[in-house]
């Protein structure tokens, strides 16, 4: 087992907070754990892509606590039940390319709405660092400087 030289005992704040999760494949999720921040970043995302959502995808979307979707299949995901869309959400990722970075759009959108917002960001040994790096880069160009990397989930 190999430790790293730097481990922090800081603790991730249970409440006001958003996480990241980044699997192994490099596929890239987010939570907010508040209900009305995260109905309010749906409505900001819904405006930046010209989308109109229904009050019971609106309810869905607050319901489902991964967001993990490109907004251009996020609608007819939301017609779905969750059962169903936690299969769905197993296909899909946030986009996080250079020329679709629809991830930076949701992190924006969500650290506009609540300044006081706490960052996890959560990966494992085996998720690819150029991934991560991705990541990071997303929240050095938003100048979010303070996160807690967590890359070890206590069992």
């Amino acid at each position: 087992m190999i430790t790293p030289g730097s481990i922090s005992e800081t603790k991730i704040p249970e409440a006001n907070i958003m996480t990241v999760l980044i699997d192994k494949t490099g596929r890239v999720y987010m939570t907010l754990d508040r209900k009305d921040n995260k109905l309010a970043v749906l409505e900001e995302i819904g405006k930046d892509y010209n989308i109109a959502f229904t009050p019971e995808q609106k309810r869905s979307f607050v319901d489902q606590p991964i967001i993990g979707m490109p907004v251009s299949v996020l609608p007819e995901f939301l017609n779905k039940r969750l059962e169903d869309q936690d299969k769905l959400l197993k296909q899909y990722s946030i986009p996080n390319d250079s020329t679709n970075n629809q991830f930076r759009q949701w992190v924006m959108h969500a650290t506009t709405i609540n300044k006081d917002l706490s960052i996890a960001i959560k990966a494992d040994e085996t998720t690819p660092y150029p991934i991560i790096k991705k990541v990071l880069d997303v929240m050095m160009g938003l100048k979010l400087y303070r996160y807690h990397l967590v890359t070890v989930l206590d069992a």
